[in-house]
C-alpha cells in the first residue's frame, strides 16, 4: 500500500478470464486495532502495544518501556517520555513498529525525548515519520572552553540553533579526504543542516561556567530520521609519520547503535 494500515481495510477479489463475466468473491476486512489517550488520562482499548495504532490527545507521560504499531499525536496532545529532573535515572524505549506522526496543528513541544530515552523503529523506510520531535541529551559535565562530539538524531537542525550561545567559529568537523586531513571549521553555522551520520565537535556554549563543570542539556528538533544512511570514510595509509586513518561519524538515529 505505501503507506501503513490503520483502522479497517476492506478486501475482495475479482477473477474474470477473456470474455468471461467476472466473479466476485465476498468481502473480507483486516483491522488493525487502536487505542486512544484521552484528555482524562484513560486509555479506550488498553495500553498500547506493538498491534496498536496509538493516539494521544490527552497530555501522556511516559514512565516506562512501550510498544506501538504506530503513534499519532493530534492537536492538544503531548508525549512526554522520561523526566527533565536533574538526576532522572530514564533509560526508557519507545518502539514503534511504523511511524510517529505529529499533526501540525500540534504544539513544538508535543513529543518529548528526554535525556537516556530512546525511539526505536522496526520500519527501515526514512520517510516513514512525519513532524517533529524535540530530543534532548545532556553532555558529560563541561566548562566554557570544553568541547563536545555530536550528531543529529532528526532532519533540518540547524546547527547555530542547537547550540545558539556557541561562537560561529567553534563548530568543526574532520576533513579525512586524502590532503586534507585535518578539522574543518563549520561554514555559514547559521544556516548549516546538520548531516546524517556525520559527527560535528561543539565548543561548549559561551554561558557555561569557566571553572565548575556542569551538564549542558543539548536540544535537537526536527523529524526523527529513521532508514539507512551512507557515509564516506578515507584510510589514506601512512603520510610521512602519521597514519592518516581516523573519521568522525556519528549516530544518526534516537537511540543506541551496535557498530561492528
Amino acid at each position: 500500500f505505501g503507506t501503513p494500515i490503520t483502522g479497517i481495510r476492506y478486501f475482495r477479489a475479482v477473477v474474470g478470464a477473456g470474455t468471461c463475466t467476472p466473479v466476485f468473491s465476498t468481502v473480507t476486512s483486516v483491522d488493525i486495532p487502536s487505542t486512544t489517550y484521552s484528555i482524562f488520562d484513560t486509555w479506550s482499548n488498553g495500553t498500547p502495544d506493538s498491534t496498536k495504532r496509538v493516539i494521544i490527545r490527552g497530555n501522556y507521560v511516559v514512565t516506562s518501556d512501550i510498544s506501538a504499531c504506530s503513534i499519532e499525536i493530534q492537536s492538544g496532545g503531548t508525549m512526554v517520555v522520561g523526566s527533565n529532573a536533574p538526576l532522572a535515572i530514564n533509560n526508557i524505549t519507545v518502539t514503534v513498529e511504523n511511524g510517529i506522526t505529529i499533526l501540525s496543528l500540534a504544539n513544538p513541544n508535543a513529543v518529548v525525548f528526554n535525556n537516556n530515552t530512546s525511539l526505536i523503529q522496526n520500519s527501515t523506510s526514512n520517510t516513514i515519520n512525519s513532524g517533529s520531535v524535540r530530543y534532548i541529551r545532556n553532555s558529560t559535565p563541561i566548562i566554557q572552553n570544553d568541547y563536545t562530539y555530536w550528531s543529529s538524531p532528526v532532519d533540518d537542525q540547524i546547527i547555530k540553533i542547537f547550540s545558539p550561545n556557541t561562537s560561529n567559529s567553534r563548530f568543526f568537523t574532520f576533513n579525512s579526504a586524502p590532503g586534507a586531513y585535518a578539522w574543518a571549521v563549520v561554514p555559514s553555522v547559521t544556516s548549516h543542516l546538520m548531516q546524517a551520520a556525520k559527527g560535528y565537535i561543539i565548543r561548549a556554549p559561551n554561558t557555561m561556567d569557566a571553572t565548575v563543570p556542569a551538564a549542558w542539556p543539548g536540544e535537537f528538533f526536527g523529524r526523527p530520521r529513521n532508514g539507512t544512511y551512507t557515509m564516506g570514510v578515507y584510510d589514506n595509509g601512512m603520510v610521512g609519520i602519521v597514519d592518516q586513518n581516523r573519521n568522525l561519524l556519528g549516530n544518526p538515529y534516537p537511540s543506541a547503535i551496535d557498530a561492528d
